[in-house]
């Protein structure tokens, strides 16, 4: 309870009764080994398992909310008219946090920025962990590694940041900006608002932010508590970038010039930034080459859950690629998309929910388009009509919520098919040869 200081809460009077952890996925499971490591009783209530009504609420004392819980979740309001105090997972976990917080966020981009901090930080002799929307919640390094000497590079998505209450950040990084979560948010300026929380509660320290930030921001009118230092992609031309770094290519040149000046502000070189540019291995499922098979050569980057994200990606290709992609809708402008995406590919296959709609789209536009009730289906379709050389790209541009439990999931069934059709193409070679 080393953190209690920083706090406006009566922490010790809030003890006396059970936390109240709303949703059992990662950030559930990682606030309950938290709240093992402070010896704080809780309940874990889950949509699928054990629901959470007033009688569950009047008998605890705060409630910690996932990420996936919208602010007007009936749980929600139930707590708040119980008088509960209710937290979102990492914004509870930052009471407890000794170290510097290094807060990352933004539309695309982030999770390979956070983590290549961290890498920075540790070969600079500065103790780092990459933490939060990462898949290692913070509520997980708080419970196992609490350690003033450690620095958080903490990423958060819009869901973590539009009701922050505890954490102040040391430093914050806002990558760009760009429709996503729309159906969450409502409209842009409520998502650039979402994330300007995140702002609202940096004391001190650097506040940098890539130039679509500023540029969405005056655009639709809102105000943030402090400007940025403002980053453009050239910022980072002062450095050379290896051959299939993940820093090659927007919008992550970009999110290398946001590393290059948060370095300079740490009093980190060049010569170290490069160093570890050298070694630096992009995320997975994040435009990764998967194999060749015949004239197609397939790409995975079904981490590509908005339409910024996916554009970029076809942007990669000199040529114009075979594009696979569609999932669930998260409220942003199909039809714009639509007429961007079709200049830039030569054939659309399309899946999941939005692949009716998408389709009747793009075929406006004359792009040749098929929609496909399943994935395998679309990779099958898209290799037949291979006929020279053909870059075949995943790159959904959608959430993957529709027909699997989270990206990572999805891109492997793509990456183990793809697999497979290589496997099944070199013994049909064997068969004709032999």
């Amino acid at each position: 309870m080393g953190a209690v200081s920083k706090l406006s809460l009566d922490w010790h009077e809030l003890r006396r009764k059970p936390v109240a952890i709303l949703g059992a996925g990662v950030s559930g499971r990682g606030v309950e080994k938290l709240l093992r490591s402070l010896d704080w009783e809780y309940a874990t209530f889950d949509q699928q398992s054990r629901a959470f009504g007033w009688t569950e609420a009047k008998a605890c004392s705060v409630a910690v909310v996932s990420p996936g819980f919208a602010p007007d979740h009936s749980w929600i309001e139930i707590a708040k008219k119980a008088g509960m105090n209710v937290l979102g997972e990492a914004d509870f976990a930052s009471a407890f946090w000794p170290g510097e917080i290094v807060a990352v966020t933004g539309t695309n981009g982030k999770t390979t920025l956070v983590r290549f901090l961290a890498k920075l930080f540790n070969e600079t002799n500065r103790s780092a962990v990459a933490t939060g929307n990462v898949g290692y919640s913070f509520s997980d390094l708080v419970a196992e590694r609490r350690d003033s000497s450690i620095t958080a590079m903490l990423e958060l998505s819009s869901f973590q940041t539009e009701n922050l209450r505890l954490l102040r950040p040391d430093a914050v990084i806002w990558t760009n900006i760009d429709e996503d979560h729309l159906d969450r948010h409502g409209d842009m300026p409520s998502y650039i608002r979402a994330k300007g929380q995140l702002v609202d509660r940096l004391e001190s320290g650097p506040f940098l932010a890539g130039v679509s930030v500023l540029e969405s921001v005056h655009e639709m009118g809102v105000t943030l508590s402090c400007q940025p230092k403002t980053i453009s992609r050239e910022d980072a031309n002062r450095v050379s970038v290896p051959d299939g770094s993940p820093f090659a290519t927007f919008p992550q040149r970009e999110n290398l010039a946001l590393a290059l000046a948060f370095a300079d502000s740490q009093g980190i070189s060049d010569e170290s930034v490069i160093k570890v540019l050298a070694e630096f291995v992009g995320e997975p499922h994040r435009l990764e080459k998967v194999a060749t098979v015949g004239n197609a050569t397939f790409w995975n980057d079904s981490k590509a859950t908005n339409f910024s994200a996916a554009l970029a990606a076809c942007r990669h290709f000199a040529g114009k690629a075979f594009w696979i992609g569609g999932g669930q809708s998260k409220g942003a402008d199909e039809e714009a998309f639509a007429h961007r995406l079709h200049k830039l590919v030569a054939r659309a296959y399309l899946i999941g929910e939005t692949g009716p709609s998408l389709g009747k789209r793009l075929s406006a536009f004359g792009l040749p388009s098929n929609v496909f009730g399943e994935l395998t289906q679309a990779v099958k379709a898209a290799f037949e009509d291979v006929r020279e050389a053909t870059d075949i790209l995943f790159s959904p541009g959608f959430a993957s919520f529709d027909t699997y439990s989270d990206y990572s999931e999805r891109g492997k069934t793509f990456v183990r098919y793809v697999l497979q059709l290589k496997d099944r193409t070199r013994r049909r070679t064997q068969v004709t040869q032999a």
